[in-house]
């Protein structure tokens, strides 16, 4: 995973990430692994319960997020 300006992470199996609201960030598992995404969040005042960006290309993925 990668926050917005930060480093590429490697999450291990059993691992868990924690972003605070408003935080870009991307996540995906690599060529040879799987990964199960299981998301836990609070819904706004209006009842929105994320923001989703544009998703990232496999050459995106690739890269660092400026």
């Amino acid at each position: 995973m990668q926050r917005r300006g930060g480093p590429i992470e490697v999450i291990s199996p059993g691992g868990r990430v924690f972003f605070e609201p408003g935080e870009e960030h991307l996540h995906g598992a690599a060529r040879n692994r799987l990964m199960t995404h299981l998301t836990m969040l609070e819904v706004d005042a209006e009842g929105n319960a994320a923001t989703w960006g544009e998703h990232v290309t496999y050459a995106e993925y690739g890269q660092q997020l400026g």
